[in-house]
Order: C-alpha cells, then sequence, then structure tokens
C-alpha cells in the first residue's frame, strides 16, 4: 500500500449474535480502523458496545427493534466512514488497504462490496449468492439505512463505486452455528409479523417454505453446487417454516 496516503478516520461496525464469539485475535485483525463498535442482535440482549482492546464496554442503552438499533449504532459512531459487516466476513488484507486508500480519495460517498459465500469450507458459486453484492463502505453523513427487521441496506442519493476486493463470508460453518442465528432471526422476524398483525395460514407452512427451496436449488442453480448446494436450500427453505411456527406459536401463547 502507498504510504503517502491520509486516509480518512474509519470505524468499524460489527454485527453478531453474540459478543462471545469476538475475541482478541479478531479484534487485532480490525487494527485498520480508529474505532470498533459491537452491534449485538441476541433476541434477550440488544446492545450496542465500543471495543477497547479484548474487553467490550456496553453503552447504557436498550433498544427494542433491530432497525432502531442499527442507527442509533451507526449515529454513536465518532468517524464519518464506516465498514459494516457481521462477525462471520472476513476482511482481507487487500480489502484493509483498499479501504483505507478509497477513504483517502473520497470519490463516491458510498462503496458497494462483492461477497464470497462460504459454506461449510466451500465457495458457493450457484442458488443466487454468487451475485451478492450490498453497500458496506460508506460516509454516514449521505447515507441512511433501512431495515425491516431482519435485513438491512445503506441507501444514498449520492453516487456510488464498486470495490475491487471481495468480503469473505463464512456464516454457515457449523449446523449448531446456524441453529443458533436461525433460532434468533425467527424470533426476531416472528415479533414484528405478529406486531404486524399477521396470522399464518396453510400457505406459511407449506407452500412458502417449499417455494423457497425450489427458488435456490431448482431455479437458481444450486444443485450445480453439489450436496452443499442441497444442504443450503433446505436450510434456508427451513428458516421459513420455523418463523412462522415462532408466530404461530406466540399466538398460541406458547412463545
Amino acid at each position: 500500500m502507498n504510504k503517502n496516503y491520509k486516509s480518512s478516520k474509519i470505524s468499524a461496525l460489527v454485527v453478531c449474535l453474540s459478543d462471545e464469539s469476538i475475541s482478541k485475535e479478531y479484534l487485532e485483525n480490525l487494527s485498520f480502523a480508529n474505532e470498533i463498535i459491537i452491534l449485538n442482535y441476541s433476541a434477550l440482549t440488544k446492545k450496542i458496545g465500543i471495543a477497547n482492546g479484548s474487553k467490550i464496554d456496553y453503552l447504557e442503552n436498550e433498544f427494542s427493534n433491530f432497525s432502531t438499533l442499527l442507527t442509533s449504532a451507526v449515529s454513536s459512531a465518532k468517524n464519518d466512514w464506516l465498514f459494516l459487516f457481521d462477525s462471520d466476513e472476513i476482511i482481507s488484507p487487500d480489502l484493509k488497504d483498499e479501504l483505507i486508500i478509497t477513504s483517502a480519495t473520497e470519490k463516491n460517498k458510498a462503496y458497494f462490496v462483492k461477497h464470497n459465500f462460504i459454506f461449510f469450507d466451500k465457495e458457493i458459486k450457484h442458488g443466487g449468492f454468487q451475485n451478492r453484492k450490498t453497500i458496506r463502505f460508506f460516509n454516514k453523513k449521505y447515507c441512511h439505512i433501512t431495515s425491516d427487521n431482519i435485513n438491512f441496506a445503506i441507501q444514498t442519493t449520492e453516487k456510488t463505486g464498486v470495490l475491487k476486493q471481495r468480503l469473505d463470508d463464512s456464516s454457515y460453518k457449523s449446523f449448531d452455528l446456524y441453529n443458533e442465528k436461525l433460532n434468533a432471526y425467527s424470533q426476531i422476524k416472528a415479533n414484528y409479523l405478529y406486531n404486524s398483525n399477521i396470522k399464518p395460514k396453510f400457505y406459511h407452512f407449506f407452500i412458502k417454505p417449499l417455494h423457497k427451496f425450489i427458488i435456490h436449488y431448482f431455479i437458481k442453480l444450486g444443485f450445480l453446487d453439489g450436496k452443499e448446494g442441497y444442504i443450503l436450500a433446505y436450510l434456508h427453505s427451513f428458516a421459513v417454516l420455523k418463523c412462522y411456527l415462532t408466530l404461530w406459536l406466540k399466538y398460541k401463547k406458547m412463545k
């Protein structure tokens, strides 16, 4: 990297299900950032913390929904430039260098990052995951966050660019990790649907999960990824069923 670049200060915003996965070594990998903010979206403890070495000091505020939590985390950042990522996503040395150089030039106000989706140590080439591209590096003065309580997006009316280096997404390392995330996602989305007075019907339990599987495995060619493609399509299908099962239990006052 050219040492003559004078970069803007960067805040790294880490989205995680639990801060137990945030180790000292993990924080050291983010040493390029001038500030590290941890957003913990556990179904039980939704908090924002500022990392200091291997210790995370939480702010006193707790929030009722993911959208508010994420927006507040961005607002709490001391720096204008933020890189937002999941704790299972890996920033390579080349990507770190590109972030520093890009923040120095400030040619655009937001940048898309392409993803390499890694599933059980295999890069997924099909199923719709191979073309994923999201805004993750942005100047918060010119951007805002939209969210449906599960998925979020960075939006801006300014000119955007695309980073050359990719972000490795290793979200699915084990069934235990997936099930832990699945339960959290299902609970959060079920709460959102419940508060919106949406009741589960036959379609949600039988047709919608099957449709999800067909989209990933057949229409988007997930079968070309072998057994990993099948497992991935099945897990996403089951995630839909899990969500509406949780919603049904809430109406039965059992959840």
